[in-house]
């Protein structure tokens, strides 16, 4: 075997041992190391996945805006061991092949060392990006990582010889077929992001047209015409197990509505885009933008366009941590190309290169701090006093509901890991985010209304300030059912004859 060969094999089987022993210890409500630690938005997700298998369709029996392929993702992690653990495995699997094609991309251009250091770069502060585990963006990041790489590998060579004169290479790299393939592959990796979250897919909507714009420069246009073709048809393949599976079970419509007029509706919200806290997350995108218009002629057209439309992006809606793993893409090429610039690497070389720096300086400052509160709670997870004791009273709570009526439960104000630490399914598909979801759309409460007027659940677990946040679901509660027990985590309420 080459030793080139060995190299990779032990390069690989790292990445693997890293992701394993990554997630492990920073997906604080998915690794097994955290028993009884549960996130609410993790749990309901899971929740939906472990519904699914039992026959239940997101969008008609669970109401969100997240979009069907995420979903999909939540349903194999449950199909794979019910809980955390079939999560667990996937995870190690998006953050192993994330950081592969990192590997990959970063050895197009730069040395296995520098390589290497754009990989512990981007693993401190994926850190805290990785919220507590099981978020969307981070099943997205190998979507978007491996357009960026099929991208930068088939059309780099070729931006960069064209700028540089050498125009019949270029051409050369443009007749090859394997573009209509990065073009198939990238439809369809868009089709899976965009029906998952459409900001996510925010790189590869850049990347798209970097490459529409990076043939019209050349005057390729038969070129790009078959490059939107197969693009399409990408996108369509994308498609067919989504308009299959909702049109058996007659939904397609409120999946449309779902995935993408009601997550416009929450994007809409831009009161704190241009917060300081928001600017800082961005700040490897801002480095990007910056790298790409002071330094890159040759890649300026074929990458700046994901790294402005991302940065973009991400002002919408809220700004949860978590969002900005969509925004690494962008820092990677950049951080890889400005290492290519500069060998070796000599700080302040230039004022360019400075203001560069300023930016890098930003992200690592930002995300040190977040990182290192990460890092304590891996190091302290002995104190898990308050997890234990939140375990121990959702036990207790659900211990009063015979097996008999658990499809007779439902909540207001109680956070989804209640439902997970039980394996309760609740029985109406609004359960999650309602005081929001009712502001963006008033008709649910209306909905509601007629639920409990109709067909009241038997059991009712409530927080202890619902009349704070739902004052009239509150009197709804207070009017129809007795209270029969009471804990830190919420109370437990029986309907009344």
């Amino acid at each position: 075997m080459k030793p080139v060969r060995i190299k990779s094999l032990i390069t690989y089987a790292a990445f693997l041992v890293i992701s394993i022993l990554f997630i492990y210890a920073f997906s604080l409500w998915i690794s097994p190391l955290y028993k009884h630690w549960y996130g609410c938005d993790a749990s309901f997700f899971t929740l939906v996945g472990r519904g699914m298998l039992e026959g239940k369709v997101p969008y008609r029996d669970f109401y969100d805006l997240k979009g069907p392929y995420f979903f999909f993702i939540q349903a194999l992690g449950q199909l794979i061991k019910r809980g955390h653990n079939g999560l667990f495995v996937l995870e190690i699997i998006a953050l192993f092949t994330s950081l592969v094609l990192i590997y990959k991309t970063g050895r197009l251009y730069i040395s296995y060392k520098k390589t290497l250091a754009v990989i512990a770069f981007f693993l401190w502060p994926y850190v805290t990006m990785l919220w507590g585990g099981n978020c969307l963006e981070e099943f997205m990041l190998p979507l978007n990582m491996l357009v960026l790489y099929l991208t930068m590998k088939y059309y780099g060579t070729g931006c960069n010889t064209a700028d540089a004169g050498d125009v019949s290479t270029a051409a050369k790299n443009d007749t090859d077929d394997k573009g209509n393939i990065v073009a198939l592959i990238t439809g369809l990796c868009f089709t899976i992001t965009a029906f998952s979250k459409i900001t996510a897919g925010a790189p590869i909507v850049g990347l798209i047209l970097g490459v529409m714009i990076l043939h019209l420069y050349r005057r390729k246009y038969r070129k790009l015409l078959f490059y939107i073709l197969y693009l399409i048809l990408g996108a369509v393949i994308g498609l067919v197990p989504l308009f299959i599976y909702y049109g058996i079970n007659g939904c397609i419509l409120k999946m449309l509505y779902c995935t993408f007029i009601f997550g416009f509706k929450r994007s809409s919200d831009l009161s704190g885009a241009f917060s300081w806290s928001t600017e800082a997350r961005l700040s490897g995108v801002t480095f990007a933008i910056v790298f790409f218009v002071t330094h890159e002629k040759k890649y300026r057209a074929l990458l700046l366009p994901m790294c402005v439309i991302t940065y973009l992006v991400l002002h919408l809606g809220d700004s949860f941590i978590y969002y900005f793993i969509t925004g690494m893409p962008c820092l990677i090429a950049a951080l890889i190309l400005f290492l290519k610039n500069y060998d070796p690497l000599i700080l302040f070389k230039n004022l360019k290169q400075s203001l560069c720096f300023l930016f890098l300086f930003i992200f690592v400052f930002n995300y040190t701090h977040e990182s290192m509160g990460t890092v304590k709670t891996f190091l302290n997870r002995e104190d898990d006093s308050f997890q234990e004791q939140y375990y121990r009273d959702s036990v207790n709570m659900a211990a009063l509901i015979p097996p008999f009526d658990r499809n007779s439960v439902f909540s207001f104000d109680i956070d989804m890991q209640w439902y997970e630490i039980n394996n309760i399914m609740p029985c109406n598909r609004y359960m999650v985010n309602l005081q929001y979801f009712i502001a963006l759309e008033p008709p649910i409460e209306q909905e509601l209304f007629d639920f409990f007027e109709k067909t009241p659940p038997k059991w009712m677990i409530c927080s202890n300030t619902l009349g704070d946040y739902l004052p009239q679901m509150n009197e709804i509660v207070n009017e129809k059912y007795d209270c029969l027990y009471s804990t830190d985590v919420g109370l437990v309420y029986l309907l009344r004859d």
